[in-house]
């Protein structure tokens, strides 16, 4: 289980919502093909994913009284658990999205990484290559609830999750990418600086020296890989479309759109991009229907699948 104290996360979580703050409402995203609810949300039911590294545990969700039209991963990012930030309802952002892609017919499975959350495995120990493991047994496990195997597979994936999900693209039909990490190097100098990132990638496995941040510790080898990481060449390798959503007031990830669109130009594949007036959290802490906006139009381009 994480050893990540709920004040760290509530400290990051508070630094990515600052730009939200006395933002206007803005207008319906252009361009996007929002699904209208047709179903009630199922009551969700927790799953538990035995794999060698540990139980994955998560939430399924889906419409109640019918057949799902096509089925959605839900990829937390870095700090996070399957529910993601929590709104001023009480709701994470990860539950209202899986609550609304319900009444579109989306079924869902939002999981905590091995080492986060409520499953097993010790923080200390996550990798970007062990969390796209842990993407890929959870596509699978949430195929395996359905009976109908033809089903598209979605995958969608925030902030790191976005990394994640780029990862483990040939598992997935349709890549949903809310404000990626598409240059990781960049976006995380403003977490912990750049010369941390290279001293700690640097340090020997061995070394018992832990480099802190945020009160969570991680090894050299997290370090090591994030240096190594290209989500832009793993978006270029798949041949599934690609939905990215990116907040242009984000400090984390600055120049979203940009870096979005130098994706488009490296891929051969469909590639959707919208970059709307908001922050990190997608105005999941205080524009709750821009979020409502963003979670409609990612209904819309998760059902706009052929069968596999």
């Amino acid at each position: 289980m994480r050893s990540v104290a709920a004040a760290s996360c509530l400290a990051v979580l508070a630094f990515i919502a600052l730009p939200a703050l006395g933002a206007a409402r803005s207008a319906p995203i252009d361009g996007c093909r929002p699904v209208v609810a047709r179903h009630l949300p199922s009551d969700e039911r927790s799953i538990e994913i035995d794999t060698p590294d540990g139980v994955i545990r998560g939430t399924l969700a889906g419409p109640q009284g019918v057949a799902p039209r096509a089925l959605a991963l839900l990829l937390h990012g870095y700090t996070g658990s399957r529910n993601e930030i929590p709104l001023a309802s009480g709701e994470g952002m990860f539950a209202k999205t899986a609550r609304a892609f319900a009444t579109q017919g989306i079924a869902t499975l939002r999981i905590d990484f091995i080492g986060s959350g409520l499953s097993d495995g010790d923080w200390a120990g996550t990798l970007f290559s062990t969390q796209a493991r842990d993407a890929v047994r959870a596509a699978r496990a949430l195929q395996a609830e359905h009976v109908d195997k033809n089903l598209a597979l979605g995958v969608l994936g925030y902030s790191q999750g976005g990394l994640i999900a780029l990862r483990a693209a040939a598992a997935f039909d349709r890549i949903a990418l809310w404000n990626p990490v598409i240059d990781p190097m960049a976006t995380y100098s403003v977490i912990f600086g750049r010369d941390t990132i290279l001293v700690a990638a640097q340090a020997s496995a061995a070394d018992e020296t832990r480099f802190v941040i945020q009160e969570t510790r991680l090894r050299p080898a997290f370090f090591a890989e994030l240096i190594e990481a290209s989500p832009m060449d793993d978006a270029a390798r798949t041949a599934a479309p690609v939905l990215v959503v990116t907040g242009r007031r984000d400090p984390l990830v600055a120049g979203g759109a940009a870096l979005a669109e130098r994706m488009r130009e490296k891929r051969k594949a469909e590639t959707v991009i919208f970059d709307v007036d908001a922050g990190h959290d997608l105005g999941a802490v205080h524009e709750p229907a821009l979020l409502d906006d963003v979670i409609a139009c990612t209904a819309g381009f998760l059902l706009d699948s052929a069968a596999r």
